[in-house]
């Protein structure tokens, strides 16, 4: 029986592990570890006798305050030369052998596609390695352009307001490229654990790198103009078409039904995707939120802020619910239900306060609704160009549109967009119509999230495997009302009066009000999340 890796274990491995051409880290020492390895490092009677005898060989001597320097390029310099560890390795301590052999993948030592430190609180570090499966497939599908389009697309800090605040905050910058690679490396973990090798295996890894190929400049932002076009699990058959796939395909014996399956959650190996998926997103995304608070600066976050604050600083490994995931009559069943919990309210906190808060959404109502979709719809902007575009390419024609740059810029928006949402339509329309007669730009939207809250999620409680709603039916209650947006309508408004609006906006207003009076004064959107 496989020995499972555990979340908690990888960051203080003494060891790297490698499965195919990915090699998962051990955490970086603390400065706290480091000071204490080098002052054992210059008492340990094998250290003293190897510098002898590398003095002997012509080698200078280590700086007596940091001993592990020069003991790092040694280490290298006989790993490469000879291909293995050298034989001194064996009589270092656990933490001088994690270090030295960390290091060793930030050095020299292999030849990396990427390096990525951590996937915040999943107890993951890792590094793609050239020449393998990964870099392949990357190569086959044209993936290195997910790394010119942000994952959040034009989601921003959530900080617009009603009121006389005249700025947005700043737009998220981890990139799609990022999160296909953090699927591929949770993946993957989650099949070692489950015993998945070689021919599964590599289905499994080519569909997570893959599965967001199709994901267009804009990201989900731009989806939402044509969401059955920009699809990317309908669509994903599309990239068999493409001249690097029959190479790849004979390489490793995959199957063009077995991948798509994969990516449309229809198989086994599409639910271990799924939450590989969920874990990389919600970890990464989680991150970039609660790292961006700062309680002295001149706006700050609203007290939403501080939910997913506790909540990430008293579950360190709230994202590491990868090694609870067990393969079970064709089922994945998480066998933690607490830590399940966990996850799940986090997710729908980010949701609740980033994903969905009116106040994060100014630019995708705008730019999406507004002057991307004026572009597409008279084919000045073509479906082709959205999926070999990068978010500059996209961001330079907004800047031809709007005639300011600064639209997408941080700190001051001539803009100055405020937002107020409303249960009911009618009042939603009554405000809007008020604030039209006094010369605002207005977008009223109805958004209706359909977010997954992750009820179904199989998870083992007593014994028993149930659906996580039946398991845990007081929590699920609590996570579906926290997910469900409580004023659906969202009315954003500038002073267009005040704008030194180009012609071409102001045409891709008019047709956005045309588009909004044929179905019925507002558009109801679907989460792509």
């Amino acid at each position: 029986m496989t020995v499972r890796i555990k979340a908690a274990q990888l960051p203080a491995a003494n060891d790297c592990l490698q499965v195919e051409d990915i090699i998962y880290l051990p955490q970086k020492l603390s400065f706290a570890q480091f000071k204490k390895l080098n002052a054992c490092l210059g008492k340990a009677n094998w250290f003293k006798k190897l510098v002898e005898t590398k003095a002997q060989e012509g080698r200078s001597l280590p700086m007596p305050e940091l001993p592990i320097l020069w003991l790092e390029q040694l280490y290298e310099h006989e790993r490469v030369t000879a291909d293995r560890e050298p034989e001194w390795i064996r009589q270092a301590s656990p933490l001088c052998k994690r270090h030295l052999r960390r290091e060793y993948v930030f050095g020299d030592g292999v030849d990396p596609l990427a390096i990525v430190p951590s996937i915040p609180f999943t107890g993951i570090g890792y590094a793609v390695l050239e020449d393998g499966l990964i870099e392949e497939t990357t190569n086959a599908f044209g993936l290195f352009r997910l790394a010119r389009v942000r994952q959040l697309g034009f989601l921003h800090d959530p900080v617009v307001r009603s009121g006389e605040l005249e700025s947005i905050g700043m737009l998220f910058s981890h990139t799609r490229w990022l999160h296909v690679l953090d699927v591929t490396a949770i993946a993957t973990l989650i099949a070692l654990n489950n015993e998945l090798r070689d021919e599964g295996l590599y289905h499994l890894q080519v569909a997570a790198i893959s599965h967001d190929a199709l994901t267009p400049a804009g990201g989900d932002t731009t989806k939402q103009i044509d969401p059955q076009a920009f699809d990317e699990e309908r669509n994903f058959p599309q990239l068999f078409s493409l001249e690097g796939w029959p190479a790849l395909s004979q390489k490793y014996g995959l199957q063009e039904r077995k991948l798509t399956e994969i990516v449309q959650g229809k198989s086994t190996l599409g639910k271990i995707l799924d939450l590989a998926d969920k874990i990389a997103y919600v970890a990464r995304d989680a991150r970039e939120y609660y790292g961006r608070y700062d309680p002295s600066g001149p706006v700050g976050y609203p007290d939403e802020y501080f939910e997913i604050k506790k909540l990430v600083e008293t579950r360190a490994l709230i994202c590491g619910i990868w090694d609870a995931v067990e393969i079970e009559d064709g089922e994945a069943v998480i066998a933690d239900g607490e830590r399940l919990t966990d996850f799940l309210r986090l997710r729908a906190l980010l949701f609740k306060n980033l994903y969905h808060h009116p106040a994060s959404r100014f630019l995708e109502h705008t730019i999406a609704n507004v002057i991307t979709q004026y572009l597409y719809d008279s084919d000045e902007l073509t479906k082709q160009e959205l999926l070999q575009f990068g978010d500059a390419d996209l961001e330079r024609l907004i800047g031809e549109v709007v005639g300011d740059d600064s639209l997408l810029l941080v700190g001051v928006n001539f803009m100055r967009p405020r937002v107020e949402t409303f249960k009911d339509a009618k009042e939603a329309r009554r405000r809007e119509a008020k604030l039209i007669r006094n010369g605002m730009f207005t977008l009223l939207e109805n958004w209706r999230g359909t977010a997954n809250p992750g009820m179904n999620f199989l998870v083992r409680k007593n014994k028993q495997v149930a659906p996580f709603r039946e398991a845990y039916p007081k929590a699920a209650r609590e996570i579906e009302k926290l997910i469900a947006p409580e004023k659906p309508l969202i009315l954003y408004y500038f002073p267009i009066a005040e704008m030194p609006l180009k012609e071409k906006f102001l045409k891709a207003f008019m047709a956005y009000r045309k588009r909004k009076l044929r179905k019925g004064g507002s558009f109801t959107k679907k989460s792509p999340r």
